[in-house]
C-alpha cells in the first residue's frame, strides 16, 4: 500500500520548501503541479489550457505511483476545496493511505516578503506581478478546510513545522 502525502495551500506559503526537506528525508520523490506547468508553458501559451494539462498529468503521475505502491509527496497548490476535492476525485485512493496538509502563512509581513522575493524571479506559473494583486486575490477567496486535514503555518521555525509533519506522520525526524 502506498502513502500519498498531499501538500496545498497558497502561494509563497511554504510548500516547496516544506516537501524539498520532507522529499529528501524520507527518499520519496515530489511531483509538483508547478513543474508541470512551467515546462508546459513553452509550448501551450494559454493558461487557462495549460493548467487543466498540468493538473491531468499530474493525477496521471499519482495514479501511476498509487498503482505501483510507490509512497510520493504532491505539491499541488490548489487552496480552493471545490478544485482540491475535483482533483482528487480523478485518483483511486481507495486502499491507499493519503494525508493532506494544508500550508499558510499566519504572519502576513513574511508571506508578503516571500512573495516579494519571487518578484525577482518569476516563473511561469507565477500569475502575480505585485503583492497587491496577490493580497486581493486571496482575500477574496474563501478557503475551507477539508475534513481531516492538517494545517501547517509556515511562518513558524522549520524545525518545528517538519517535527509537527513527523508528528502527524507517526514517525521520528531523521
Amino acid at each position: 500500500m502506498s502513502y500519498v502525502y498531499f501538500f496545498r495551500g497558497k502561494a509563497a506559503t511554504g510548500k516547496t520548501t516544506i516537501t524539498n526537506i520532507l522529499s529528501n528525508q524520507l527518499k520519496v520523490a515530489v511531483l509538483r503541479k508547478d513543474d508541470i506547468f512551467d515546462s508546459l508553458s513553452t509550448y501551450i501559451e494559454d493558461n487557462s489550457v495549460n493548467s487543466n494539462a498540468a493538473y491531468d498529468i499530474l493525477a496521471r503521475l499519482i495514479q501511476t505511483n498509487i498503482d505501483n505502491q510507490s509512497d510520493v509527496i504532491v505539491d499541488v497548490g490548489l487552496f480552493f476545496t471545490t478544485g482540491f476535492k475535483q482533483f482528487i476525485s480523478k485518483l483511486d485512493l481507495r486502499s491507499n493511505n493519503f494525508i493532506i496538509f494544508h500550508c499558510d502563512c499566519t504572519d502576513v509581513d513574511i508571506w508578503k516578503n516571500r512573495f516579494q522575493e519571487r518578484l525577482k524571479n518569476p516563473t511561469p506559473n507565477q500569475y502575480f506581478s505585485n503583492v497587491d494583486e496577490i493580497i486581493n486575490y486571496y482575500s477574496n477567496s474563501k478557503i475551507e478546510l477539508l475534513e481531516n486535514e492538517y494545517v501547517i503555518d509556515s511562518s513558524k521555525n522549520l524545525g518545528d513545522i517538519m517535527e509537527n509533519i513527523y508528528s502527524i506522520l507517526g514517525k521520528t525526524t531523521i
